[in-house]
């Protein structure tokens, strides 16, 4: 087996999805090169059902077959043995589902604790509060027309909703010793839920190295940007044809292994 520098699990929605170049390459300085670097990301993900956007639909990151993946590689032996870091993101969009705080949490924290069992370092982005309240109701219910067309949601609700489950996540993190990152209002503009993309290299470098204690800035590469999104996923349903690829399902050209669920 090639002698890996270390091992990243990435668990996210549409914002891994859309700066998962930059992502990984933050995690290559973070961590150092090559990475075994398993992620579950896409867009509409969701982290307990099945969901997803435009006819392609992705099991729920809790139940995907990243961690049957992860608990394999962790029976190597303890020469073998990979340090861990792992990144938990867009853990408030399965709020826009109808999905209570409470029950997003207990997903969360299924990852959390099979995350604890390689005793992984683990950054959890929190909710952008500060962002969310000052959403003018207008611009919520356009956003509400575009991003959810059929969910009645209601801003309010939505907002007791939000900071329940980012305290939720602040607590859990305590419980299994993973940072919390608030994310900061500047990586917004006017729409509250993806990151702007000028801020990706500071973003992503900021939430990766914290679990690790260092800082890094990536610099985007379109032909890694292309490989990456070109890279299938372990399963996926696309206009109800079932569709599933072995893994890894990639190689860079340091010899980072890819591992997409």
């Amino acid at each position: 087996m090639a002698e890996f520098a270390g091992r990243v699990v990435l668990l996210g929605a549409i914002n891994v999805a859309r700066g998962i170049s930059i992502v990984v390459e933050s995690a290559r300085l973070v961590c150092g090169a090559p990475l075994e670097l398993l992620a579950a990301f896409g867009h509409g993900r969701s982290y307990g059902v099945p969901a997803g956007v435009w006819g392609r639909t992705l099991p729920g990151i809790a139940q995907c077959g990243l961690w049957r993946a992860l608990e394999e590689q962790q029976g190597l032996t303890e020469q073998q043995a990979l340090r861990t870091v792992a990144l938990v993101a867009d853990v408030g969009n399965d709020l826009a589902y109808g999905f209570t705080a409470e029950q997003v949490a207990e997903w969360v924290e299924i990852c959390l604790q099979r995350l604890a069992a390689v005793e992984a370092r683990t950054a959890i982005m929190r909710l952008p509060l500060a962002v969310l309240e000052r959403l003018p109701a207008w611009q919520f219910e356009l956003m509400r027309r575009v991003l959810f067309p059929r969910r009645r949601i209601v801003r309010s609700e939505v907002l007791r909703q939000a900071a329940s489950l980012d305290e939720a996540l602040v607590r859990l993190a305590a419980e299994y010793g993973a940072r919390a990152v608030e994310p900061r209002a500047e990586w917004y503009g006017l729409d509250p839920i993806h990151l702007r993309r000028a801020v990706w290299s500071d973003a992503w470098g900021e939430m990766l190295g914290s679990a690790m204690g260092a800082a890094a800035r990536a610099q985007g590469s379109l032909r890694r940007w292309l490989y990456l999104r070109t890279r299938l996923p372990h399963e996926q349903r696309w206009l109800g044809w079932q569709q599933r690829r072995a893994q890894p399902c990639g190689r860079l050209a340091d010899g980072t292994r890819l591992w997409f669920y």
